[in-house]
């Protein structure tokens, strides 16, 4: 009896100090994902940055237009032929459609929303001053 006795308290504190351990690992882990989360996002900020850079240097030469679609699986943008040619009138490529990523990885999507805004804001002063012609020839 007294052999079981022992074994059992044996086990007991093996068991115990296993526990202990156990905790002090999760922590450790715990703390090397916050370390991990941490260079990624500032990895995608980096990214970001260099892509928003790349798209302002191309925007200058030439104008891009993309659309966004729904993530994981969008449909296609069905009109992009009609779109592509009224792009095409005003010196602008179409681009095409991208889709974003929800597993946290960077796919580029800063470069594609920069160029959309940029190609917009050229757009506008494109039809803006296309319709104040139009409108200077109608009075």
């Amino acid at each position: 009896m007294k052999l079981y006795l022992f074994l059992f308290s044996v086990f007991l504190q093996g068991f115990l100090y296993a526990q202990e351990s156990t905790t002090l690992q999760s922590d450790s882990l715990k703390e090397l994902q916050k370390i991990a989360f941490a260079q990624r996002i500032s990895y995608n900020k980096k990214r970001c940055s260099e892509d928003s850079i790349r798209a302002v240097k191309a925007s200058e030469i030439q104008n891009k237009y993309f659309i966004n679609i729904a993530a994981p699986n969008g449909d296609k943008f069905l009109p992009g032929e009609e779109l592509r040619m009224i792009l095409k009138k005003h010196n602008i490529i179409w681009g095409g459609e991208w889709m974003g990523s929800d597993m946290g990885g960077y796919s580029g999507e800063c470069y594609y929303s920069v160029m959309t805004e940029l190609t917009e804001k050229s757009l506008v002063k494109i039809l803006l001053t296309v319709s104040l012609k139009n409108l200077w020839l109608c009075m």
